[in-house]
């Protein structure tokens, strides 16, 4: 500020005057701000440091939302087991093969198929599918469950 400016012109008055006390006044003034590379390097740092935060938070959001869609995907397919196993052993929708059940809140696909162990039961796999927002890699999430004809 003022201070560093009225040092140096101090320095200057003294140079003329008493010639070698000035080497002391010029590192003072030469002291006082900062040099451009400096101020360059404190840029550099400050920048580095900004984009390290911009992406862990871009990271941290992507995993949140990856979650945020792995739970609804598993509510959607125990929803879909559990309207599956409401129904009787001899009902249509218990038929072998693949079918979807409409209603849910996404797209979903099952297959039944006889266990090969137990001839009574039946294995259900659920399938749920989703695609993240403005990416087209579609995901999937899969829930096994058996039905017997003794408990249905």
């Amino acid at each position: 500020g003022w201070r560093a400016n009225f040092l140096c012109v101090i320095a200057v008055s003294r140079r003329e005057t008493y010639g070698d006390t000035m080497k002391t006044a010029d590192t003072a003034c030469s002291k006082s701000g900062m040099t451009l590379i400096e101020m360059m390097i404190a840029s550099m740092v400050l920048l580095l440091t900004l984009t390290s935060l911009v992406t862990a938070f871009t990271v941290a959001r992507r995993s949140a939302v990856m979650a945020c869609d792995q739970m609804k995907a598993t509510h959607t397919a125990r929803q879909a087991i559990e309207t599956l196993s409401a129904c009787s052993y001899e009902d249509s929708k218990l038929n072998l093969g693949m079918a979807s059940l409409p209603g849910l809140a996404m797209s979903n696909a099952y297959m039944v198929a006889p266990n090969a162990a137990y001839p009574s039961t039946k294995d259900v796999t659920v399938t749920v599918y989703w695609t993240t927002p403005g990416k087209a890699k579609v995901h999937s999430l899969s829930l096994c469950s058996s039905f017997t004809a003794g408990l249905h």
